[in-house]
């Protein structure tokens, strides 16, 4: 949870609740939702606030509950319980939701801790109302990282996130987990959370091993991860492990129960595709165009084009089921990349060279020019694609 991010929405029953709602609104930027009856209370009541019945309640969560970032319930942890359940998703998609008892002297964490802050906003809130914050996490009360938010923070996308549950009771139990993260995007060199890992400098990105014959074992570090990672004698691997790589990996699915695989967000995909082109086909091409740079589809950070392209709807809702953002430029911008070949149409309907390496570039390099072209144009079922990475 950020200063910048949505409004929070907060929800009161009583006139105490008002006044502890009040202490917060401001400070989180949050909007108040009130029971109609105290409009019947001989109270000044502040401008802006949303009225509700108590009948109606459900229906005003249900209809706001994805549209905020947090909510917070002045009530009994009931009431905020039986208003959110009809509508949780998950928790890589769950806003985050708090507990405030009326006399505000106790904020309590409820869902969504990490991955939708509620553990953060909690501490913030009672910062505001010289509470005691309540969270109930393992890993924050044992002091122990999250790896969800170490990698949420860093940026990087998680491809398999069902496997932070056995990176996480592995931590929780003592045991060896294996990092392999050689940028130390996660922070956790050098920090006080280093010691809880076993450094691994190289990976292996085969299927389970053959016995190996004698002089062709691999360096000590590999084997170690392939231990970890790679079934022995078909039986699961028992030790936890992160990965960090741009690299697409194959993993069979006891693997993937406890070898996390987190890819930082560097490459762009230039577009062009003809007028009418389905969603469905543009993501194809684009996983397709991925896949043969041999890149996990988790490093993509955005899709690019030519401003043509700005109302082609084929393309807004493929960066929409991406979700990664859609950045247009126009042919004064493109001009000034360079393209391996020349597209004899696109000088000719738009007056530039190119559209997909171009856009690819432009929008990589954020329009300094810190990126590299990785893979040239090419047509992946009648859509265009090139691959740019930014150059760190």
């Amino acid at each position: 949870m950020t200063d910048d991010s949505p409004r929070l929405a907060i929800y009161v029953f009583t006139v105490s609740g008002l006044t502890v709602a009040l202490k917060l609104a401001g400070p989180l930027g949050a909007h108040v939702y009130a029971p109609v009856s105290l409009m019947e209370r001989d109270i000044d009541l502040p401008p802006g606030l949303s009225f509700f019945t108590f009948s109606s309640l459900s229906s005003v969560v249900a209809e706001i509950f994805h549209t905020y970032s947090g909510h917070i319930f002045i009530a009994a942890s009931g009431i905020a319980v039986r208003s959110v359940a009809p509508h949780l998703l998950g928790k890589h998609k769950d806003p985050a939701v708090l507990v405030i008892d009326q006399q505000g002297r106790f904020a309590i964490s409820l869902l969504s801790g990490h991955l939708g802050g509620a553990n953060y906003l909690a501490r913030r809130v009672a910062a505001i109302l010289e509470a005691t914050p309540v969270i109930t996490t393992a890993t924050d009360i044992e002091d122990l990282p999250s790896i969800d938010v170490a990698a949420k923070q860093a940026g990087l996308a998680c491809e398999n996130p069902e496997a932070a549950k056995a990176v996480s009771a592995a931590l929780l139990a003592g045991d060896t987990v294996f990092l392999h993260d050689p940028d130390n995007r996660l922070g956790f060199q050098g920090s006080r959370f280093d010691p809880l890992f076993q450094s691994i400098e190289t990976i292996i990105a085969r299927g389970p091993p053959d016995a190996p014959s004698a002089g062709s074992r691999p360096p000590p570090e590999q084997r170690i991860l392939d231990a970890a990672v790679m079934p022995v004698a078909g039986k699961a691997p028992q030790a936890a492990a992160i990965i960090v790589t741009e690299r697409a990996l194959a993993l069979d699915q006891a693997n993937r129960q406890r070898c996390l695989l987190l890819h930082p967000r560097l490459y762009s995909a230039g577009v062009g595709c003809k007028r009418g082109t389905s969603a469905s086909r543009i993501i194809e091409a684009v996983h397709a165009a991925l896949a043969k740079a041999g890149v996990a589809r988790g490093t993509l950070a955005c899709l690019a084009s030519l401003d043509v392209k700005t109302d082609e709807p084929g393309l807004v809702q493929a960066a929409r089921r991406l979700d990664v953002p859609l950045r247009f430029y126009d042919a004064g911008e493109l001009a000034a990349f360079p393209v391996t070949k020349v597209s004899a149409k696109a000088r000719e309907v738009f007056g530039v060279l190119g559209v997909a390496e171009p856009a690819a570039l432009a929008a990589a390099g954020g329009g300094n020019g810190s990126a590299a072209l990785v893979a040239a144009k090419e047509v992946f079922s009648g859509v265009t694609v090139a691959l740019a990475r930014r150059v760190e």
